[in-house]
């Protein structure tokens, strides 16, 4: 219909300099007319380019990852890129096949929200290959490329924000999955607490292996119950403090007249005017923003400065969830 050889329609919709303008033009236009489009998984064969790059979160329904989603996929799009989003549901099975699904589709790099201990493996093997970045708290592997929020500190400004509205008996609660996130912000929590001659408690749910509101829940009820009740919860993830909400509105406890209550993370559900959380906040459209240029700089450098770490500093957020006494 153009006129052209099949070689100048390709070169022509790859944007080669080959192709004059004119020709160029009236080949889009025929393109157009006929609703072709080209398949872009067979021109990434070509170029060796597919303008794509995966993201493997844990849990799309914690409000945390697509907040960090976010910031991934504006980044991205900023530098011509798309993204497949993948939702491993904290199923190693399920990350193991989306790395190898990802590398089918001949993503040009993966970005990894928290890595099971069973799959690391795995993603060690695709890190020494491919540009990866690990976004949570450092990583257990110390090479590994990673933009992480300082969780120690983290769990010392809530526990220490705590302690200086008078409580003594503090409880941490969370699930029982033995993430580096969660191991750093107890390391900060037990170092507040220590400090200031207090009795760290910690209270891990072992019917849930990983931080949800469930789990919270249970643990609180539990907590309400004892004879002598703490004063105060500090929560792994706002997820499993919004749990222990529920569970001291369950039993007719006053939040925080009767229960001081402190997350990790400051989800959009944290600052609603009936929950007003008080929390540590991440910055989590910046670490999936720095997640994308960390990966590209990994690209451009052919993998040789592969033990890139950045840490972002937690901010605490004073609502009224908590009281001094």
């Amino acid at each position: 219909m153009a006129g052209v050889s099949y070689a100048t329609v390709s070169r022509a919709l790859n944007g080669s300099d080959q192709v004059n303008e004119k020709t160029r033009q009236r080949v889009q236009e025929i393109c157009d007319s006929v609703g072709y489009s080209p398949n872009a998984l067979a021109r990434g064969l070509v170029t060796n380019s597919s303008n794509a790059i995966g993201l493997i979160i844990p849990n799309i329904t914690n409000p945390f990852y697509p907040e960090v989603a976010l910031g991934v996929e504006g980044e991205a799009r900023a530098r011509g890129y798309n993204v497949f989003l993948c939702n491993s549901n904290f199923e190693p099975e399920r990350m193991e096949s989306y790395f190898r699904i990802l590398i089918e589709r001949r993503v040009e790099g993966l970005i990894v929200a928290s890595v099971p201990d069973a799959a690391r493996g795995l993603f060690d093997f695709y890190r020494k290959r491919m540009p990866v970045v690990y976004i949570g708290s450092r990583p257990a592997d110390e090479e590994c490329n990673c933009v992480a929020t300082d969780s120690v500190k983290g769990g010392y400004l809530a526990a220490d924000h705590l302690i200086k509205l008078g409580h003594q008996r503090i409880v941490f609660i969370g699930g029982t999955r033995t993430s580096n996130s969660q191991i750093d912000k107890l390391k900060g929590f037990r170092l507040a607490m220590e400090e200031n001659g207090l009795q760290p408690e910690v209270r891990l749910n072992i019917n849930y292996q990983y931080n949800k509101r469930e789990s919270g829940y249970d643990m609180a009820k539990v907590l309400i119950q004892e004879k002598n009740p703490p004063t105060a919860i500090m929560g792994s993830n706002d997820m499993v403090a919004l749990g222990a909400l529920e569970a001291c509105e369950e039993y007719g406890l006053d939040v925080p007249g009767d229960m001081s209550i402190i997350g990790f993370d400051d989800i959009p559900y944290a600052s609603l005017p009936k929950i007003q959380l008080t929390t540590i906040a991440q910055a989590k459209d910046q670490l999936g923003k720095i997640a994308v240029d960390m990966l590209f700089k990994l690209k451009e450098n052919g993998l040789k400065n592969n033990c890139m770490k950045e840490v972002l500093q937690p901010e605490l957020i004073i609502r009224s969830s908590c009281r001094k006494l």
